[in-house]
Order: C-alpha cells, then sequence, then structure tokens
C-alpha cells in the first residue's frame, strides 16, 4: 500500500495516531483538528517519502514522474512483460491517470490509442500487476460486474497529480479515500444504476453494503445527499459516509449520514465505525 496520511505527518516531524474509536461522535471530539493545511501536500507528493519536505511543484512532479513511473514503465515492465510496443502502453497510462476514477471502456481507449481492446485490456493487467494502477469494479451480482464497466485510479494521488493538467483536488481527494478504503477492506466496489449515470444514480464506493460518497464542498445540501439515500433505501442500510471538509450528521426516514472531514477519515480507523 502507499504510504498513509499517518506516516506522511509522522515523516514530517508530527506526532500522531490512528483513532480507534466505533463512536463517530466522540471520535471527532478526541480528532486533533490541526492537519487540514497538510491535506495538499499529502495529495501531491505524501506517496513519495524521498520528496515529503520537497516544496517545489516541479520537483515533485519531475521526481515521480522521470525518476518512478517513466524508470518503472520504460526498464523494468518489458524485462517481466512481453510487450509490442512500450510507448503505447506509456500512452494508455497517460490516458488513464489524465481520466483518474472513470469508467473504463477498452474499444475506446483502443481506437485513441491505436491498439486492439485485448492488448488494451493485456497492458492495463501489465500496469495494475506494476502497482501504478488500481481497479474496482461495480456492486452487485457477477453477472452484473462482468456486463459493466470497471473504474481504474492511480495506485495513489501523486502518481495523478504529476500527470493531470491542473492541481484536481477532488479528483485527488477521491483516490486519497480510495486508498485508505483499500488499506482495510478487500473488496472495494462502486455503484452504478443500469439506466447510466443519472443524477443520484451513483456513488463512489461500496464496502461490506455501506456507501461511502465523496463531496469535496463546504458545505452539504440535500440535493449532494440524495443519490446515497436512494441507495439507503434500496437497499435497507441504515448508515453512509460522505466524505467533505466539514463535519455534520444528518438524519432522514430512520436513516443517518456522516459527513466526515478528510483529515479526520485518513487518520480514523474506518473499521471501527462499521462495528
Amino acid at each position: 500500500m502507499p504510504w498513509s496520511f499517518e506516516e506522511y505527518l509522522r515523516l514530517k516531524g508530527e506526532e500522531v495516531n490512528v483513532i480507534k474509536e466505533s463512536n463517530i461522535e466522540r471520535a471527532y471530539s478526541l480528532f486533533e483538528k490541526r492537519y487540514e493545511n497538510e491535506i495538499a501536500g499529502f495529495l501531491k507528493k505524501g506517496s513519495f517519502p524521498e520528496i515529503a519536505l520537497e516544496e517545489k511543484e516541479e520537483e515533485i512532479r519531475r521526481y515521480v514522474k522521470n525518476s518512478t513511473v517513466e524508470k518503472l514503465v520504460f526498464e523494468d515492465l518489458p524485462k517481466i512483460f512481453p510487450i509490442e510496443d512500450i510507448h503505447k502502453l506509456y500512452d494508455i497510462l497517460v490516458f488513464l491517470l489524465k481520466s483518474n476514477g472513470s469508467i473504463v471502456n477498452l474499444s475506446n481507449i483502443g481506437s485513441v490509442i491505436g491498439l486492439s481492446k485485448d492488448t488494451v485490456k493485456r497492458y492495463i493487467f501489465y500496469l495494475q500487476k506494476s502497482l501504478i494502477l488500481n481497479q474496482i469494479e461495480v456492486y452487485g451480482s457477477i453477472g452484473k460486474v462482468l456486463r459493466k464497466g470497471k473504474k481504474i485510479y492511480a495506485a495513489c494521488p501523486s502518481i495523478a497529480f504529476v500527470y493531470q493538467d491542473y492541481y484536481n483536488e477532488p479528483n485527488l481527494v477521491e483516490n486519497a479515500v480510495l486508498n485508505k478504503l483499500l488499506e482495510y477492506f478487500d473488496s472495494v466496489r462502486f455503484y452504478r444504476e443500469k439506466k447510466g449515470l443519472v443524477e443520484g444514480k451513483e456513488i463512489d464506493f461500496i464496502v461490506n453494503g455501506i456507501p461511502i460518497e465523496v463531496k469535496w464542498q463546504s458545505y452539504i445540501t440535500p440535493n449532494d445527499l440524495k443519490g446515497i439515500f436512494n441507495f439507503m433505501e434500496k437497499f435497507k442500510v441504515k448508515v453512509g459516509f460522505v466524505v467533505s471538509k466539514k463535519f455534520d450528521v444528518i438524519e432522514k426516514n430512520s436513516k443517518k449520514i456522516y459527513v466526515l472531514p478528510l483529515d479526520f477519515f485518513l487518520l480514523s480507523d474506518f473499521r471501527e465505525f462499521l462495528s
């Protein structure tokens, strides 16, 4: 797994411990609310301890891209896997990182890159095995999993950051939330209704049947919670979570949604909240 927010803070000299407390309100009352200003640094460079103290963005990008990712792709992968065109494999990687967290359409990627669908699928498999990418499947039956596309994320926010055209903080936050969930759970999925992407019909992550949304904003409106409440109603779930900027607890029809600030979420043992 990539370095955690806790490890990143420790590397910068902070003394911090992951909160292990099943009562969420009590856990938040114990939380030291002083790490918000460290989030951007963690998203940009937190998975690479060698540059934890680096402040220049151009140096961060150079190190992650040139000294790590490109070295892995162009030097290491060809020694292990049968790759006919390493430059096109790299093009696929860049394409996926720029659309980080999107549902993957192998045929579309093949058309853009100039490769067959099967070759694209094989190259993505190589990139996953090299620990550059993570893949999550749709929530539902085996048949639904096979029919629907998969979402692909960078192995950590820092890799996505250096390949995107601008600092897309909401996207990197979503990536960081996924990494935290993968640290604790064997299966992390996303939810999408079969009729396609309609407002309120997609949930970012599902673990143990519990919905988790990422809404990177200061205030959560009722419309923001429409999708997660719909999921909870459909699947008879009593609790859900939203990762955002401020703490809140929202109740509706005997169902409860906890809105958790990102720094609190990253420094808590989320398994305790589901116990």
